[in-house]
């Protein structure tokens, strides 16, 4: 995407940043926006909206519980977050790119951006523990050797996870081709009686029928018997 078409990117940035992100971030058509407190940007992405938080250097410690709520969010889904700090954070929040200041390279910052540009397509397969690992070599080169164990670690448990996750999708739409095809009526029921899930021939049943009706073959097949909601 070019830098034209991404001109109404914001980046809300939240406290002192280096001015080499600031150069990056406006190189890549973010029009930035400064706040002084983490709560300021929850303000303005809930009123205004943006597409990246990048927390950097303030006066109120950030709380890493923030980035998980924000993470949680189905409205901020596609907000990408990165955090620049000075030493390394406790543990590895849910943000999209975590940079250490002293050890940022032009080749870090724009992978890291182009995590950052990845969540805001779509995308949320990035992995900033890898990040952040290639810095820490760079930081402390006589522990390359066991990091580059933990990285080797990281690396197969995340590829494991990524393949776990097409297996699941694969079987899920398996699955429901079955069920929706399925010339029987499939209806799932919660044991309080509310409807979960129908597919298509128990839909158009359904909707034949009136709610009196409805509910009594509902609760027919149930066992033991249940109150089906509507």
């Amino acid at each position: 995407m070019s830098t034209a078409a991404r001109e109404h990117w914001q980046a809300i940035i939240v406290g002192d940043l280096p001015e080499v992100f600031c150069q990056a971030l406006a190189e890549h058509g973010f029009h930035l926006r400064r706040v002084h407190r983490p709560l300021a940007a929850l303000t303005i992405l809930a009123e205004e909206g943006a597409q990246l938080v990048v927390f950097g250097r303030c006066d109120e410690p950030l709380d890493l519980r923030l980035c998980a709520q924000l993470r949680a969010e189905p409205s901020f889904s596609r907000v990408a977050l990165a955090l620049v700090c000075e030493d390394l954070p406790p543990a590895i929040p849910d943000v999209d790119a975590v940079f250490l200041a002293d050890t940022v390279t032009p080749d870090i910052l724009e992978r890291g951006l182009q995590a950052c540009i990845a969540r805001i397509h779509g995308d949320s397969a990035g992995r900033p523990f890898l990040l952040l690992l290639q810095q820490l070599r760079r930081r402390d080169p006589q522990r390359s050797e066991q990091l580059e164990s933990l990285s080797s670690r990281l690396a197969e448990l995340d590829r494991i996870v990524q393949e776990r996750t097409r297996e699941l999708a694969t079987s899920e739409h398996t699955y429901r081709g079955l069920v929706d095809n399925n010339p029987d009526a499939a209806v799932v029921l919660t044991p309080g009686g509310q409807i979960l899930y129908q597919n298509a021939i128990a839909s158009w049943l359904l909707s034949e029928l009136e709610d009196d009706a409805l509910e009594a073959a509902l609760e027919a097949f149930c066992t033991p018997a249940i109150d089906v909601e509507l």
